[in-house]
This record gives C-alpha cells, structure tokens and sequence, in this order.
C-alpha cells in the first residue's frame, strides 16, 4: 500500500521545514551573535537570515553545513 502526497502537501511540508530551519539559525546566532540579534527586530533578523539562505543557494551552496558557513561569513 502506497501513500500518495498532494503537491499542496508536498508545498506545506516544505514551508514547515523551512521555517523550523530558519527557527533553528535564529537560535543558534541568538546566542552566536547576540549584539546584532538584539540590534533588530526578530522578523528583521529573521529575513535577513531568508536572504543569506537565498545568496547561499545561488552560488550552489544548499546543504545545511555549508549555508550556515556562508551565514557565518557574511555576519560575523
């Protein structure tokens, strides 16, 4: 027996992902970079964070280890 999954599904299941990817960095350059977690607001932090991901994946980096390297490089 077979699940089939809608491409609405598909879609939510991503987004959810995503966002607990974003929820994950968010945490983690809380503590990492604190100074200028706490100079923007979270939603500003948050986008920024989307547009790293975004710079990230157009240079072919879009594995987890290595955006959050570019991140790294970017921010700090």
């Amino acid at each position: 027996m077979s699940i089939l999954i809608s491409k609405e599904q598909m879609s939510f299941f991503e987004n959810h992902a995503y966002e607990r990817y974003i929820d994950s960095l968010v945490s983690h350059y809380q503590q990492k970079c604190h100074d200028l977690y706490t100079s923007m607001d979270q939603t500003g932090f948050r986008q920024a964070l989307k547009s790293c991901i975004g710079q990230a994946d157009a240079i072919g980096f879009n594995q987890k280890g290595s955006v959050q390297l570019y991140i790294d490089l970017v921010i700090t």
